[in-house]
């Protein structure tokens, strides 16, 4: 496990987090159904989710900062990570304003999205727990400079 992500994952919240052995478990998502040929995924939240402001979490909130993450304009250095979504290689395009949308995400509702893949991947869902997938959403609801927050043990 890399550094980011074992380190990340004490401050950030996923899509799905793995227990003890490693095994992947639903965290921030409520279920994640996969189509027969595995190149799209439904993912559905779980309600009750805050940002450290209080403001729930929905799915725009993370199809907008996805797509952020993936787009040049913003120069996320994470930004590898969302290549196996369709409509990254739009977004790796100069003079993009940094606002552009991975076209392969869809919300369906406050709680709902989809992400179609650029080619089938049966290990996409194990991507979802992925400190960058989700540390992207703090592009979207930032900290303020004279904000802190605590970490307990």
């Amino acid at each position: 496990m890399e550094d980011a992500d074992r380190h990340g994952g004490l401050l950030f919240s996923k899509l799905i987090g793995f227990d003890a052995e490693g095994n992947p478990k639903n965290e921030v998502a409520d279920s994640i159904e996969v189509n027969d040929g595995n190149t799209e995924y439904t993912i559905t939240l779980k309600k009750g989710w805050t940002f450290t402001d209080g403001t729930e979490v929905k799915a725009e909130n993370f199809t907008r900062a996805w797509s952020y993450g993936a787009n040049a304009a913003n120069a996320q250095l994470g930004a590898s990570s969302f290549t196996p979504i369709q409509g990254f290689e739009d977004l790796q395009k100069d003079g993009l304003k940094g606002d552009e949308q991975l076209s392969g995400l869809t919300v369906a509702d406050d709680y709902t999205f989809t992400v179609k893949l650029n080619a089938p991947s049966s290990v996409f869902k194990t991507l979802l727990g992925s400190t960058e997938l989700w540390e992207q959403a703090n592009q979207i609801a930032p900290w303020g400079d004279d904000e802190s927050f605590d970490i307990a043990y």
